[in-house]
């Protein structure tokens, strides 16, 4: 499955995606967590964390869980608009990140709307706190400050590696 034909599916909805493994901790702790216990997901194993917290992602910096928010996304225009970032790195699976699948779990936007931050909020605030050693994906990435309860998961899709499709499966 290519990334446009993934985007199909995706489109027009709030998600947090995550590996299998890491799926199964957001069930047992209630919750996709802003720091999991070391045990669970390892530092090093996060994305960016390399140079430490000085140039943790934006959205860990600020205390959140990072979204995608594909509500009126055209990627065409994205793609020419923020030409550095690269949402096909994410979509259907992680490229960068070892994974054999992906977990999107689609969050239920009026159920997180007290501690929600749009992407084009969430960019805002990157460039008038100058927070530019801590990436960003403009627009589509937005944030949820704090944990983000399970409660507020609408539906859970499954892609495995060569799948042609996603496929539902249960929270």
């Amino acid at each position: 499955m290519t990334p446009t034909d993934a985007l199909k599916t995706l489109q027009g909805k709030l998600w947090h995606t995550t590996s299998k493994s890491r799926f199964e901790g957001i069930r047992e702790y209630g919750s996709i967590l802003v720091n999991p216990p070391e045990n669970f997901v390892p530092n090093g194993e996060r994305w960016h964390t390399g140079e430490g917290p000085i140039k943790y992602p934006c959205v860990r910096h600020l205390g959140g869980v990072s979204l995608f928010d594909f509500h009126d996304f055209c990627p065409d225009t994205y793609d020419h608009e923020y030409t550095l970032s690269t949402w096909q790195t994410f979509v259907p699976i992680c490229s960068q990140c070892g994974w054999d699948s992906a977990v999107w779990l689609e969050i239920d936007r009026e159920k997180v709307s007290d501690a929600f931050i749009s992407g084009e909020k969430l960019l805002k605030t990157w460039n008038e706190d100058k927070l530019h050693k801590h990436t960003l994906m403009p627009i589509i990435e937005a944030a949820h400050l704090g944990d983000l309860p399970i409660s507020a998961v609408a539906r859970v899709l499954l892609y495995k590696q060569g799948w042609a499709e996603f496929k539902p499966i249960d929270l």
